[in-house]
Parts: structure tokens; sequence; C-alpha cells
């Protein structure tokens, strides 16, 4: 679709916090995340957000910026069992560090 994909886990691996989840950890991931994604659309880009945005407050704020730039949004939300979460995340991929215990830890939130 021509979009330009962000993905959190790629921005903690460039900024060297990978394995780094401190509150000001994720802060810093995720403001930098926020940054490229408003400098993209004010360019006129369309962009997709792979992150998980797990809580309310962490989706409000990409739904306050496409209010302030007036731009679509689009959410795509993905549901699954738990067979399939642990197939997936026993796999190794290239940036991701989630494993099942990660999603333990979420599901609970």
């Amino acid at each position: 679709i021509g979009a330009t994909q962000l993905y959190s886990d790629g921005i903690r691996t460039e900024i060297g916090l990978r394995g780094k989840y401190t509150a000001s950890d994720k802060a810093k991931v995720y403001g930098m995340l926020e940054d490229r994604t408003e400098a993209l659309l004010k360019a006129g880009a369309s962009v997709i957000i792979d992150a998980t945005l797990y809580r309310q407050d962490l989706r409000q704020t990409y739904t306050n910026l496409a209010q302030r730039l007036r731009c679509p949004i689009k959410w795509i939300e993905l549901h699954t069992g738990e067979e399939t979460i642990k197939e997936r995340v026993s796999k190794k991929r290239p940036y991701s560090e989630a494993d099942m215990a990660v999603y333990e830890k979420i599901k609970t939130l």
C-alpha cells in the first residue's frame, strides 16, 4: 500500500535498548516512535505502526496525533488463540524479544 512501517522493536534495537524495559526505556522508544510517525505524516506519508499498544493511553497518543494533523487513522486489532501465540512467539524474529512470559504479563493488564 506504499506506507512506511515503523517497528517499536526496531527502534528499541537501533537506540541500544534491546532487553531494557524500564518505564524510562519504554518512554524513549515510544517517544521516538511517535516523533517519527508525526514527521512522516507531516511529509504526506502513510504510516503503519507495528507495536504492542495494549493500553488505552498508548493508543490515545496516536488518536490525538491523527486528530491534530487531521489525517485518518485505522486500527488493526489482532485476536488469536493461545496455541497460535505459543507457536509464533517460539520462533526467532529479527527484532522482537517477546516470548510467552511477555504475553502472559500483558494479557493480565
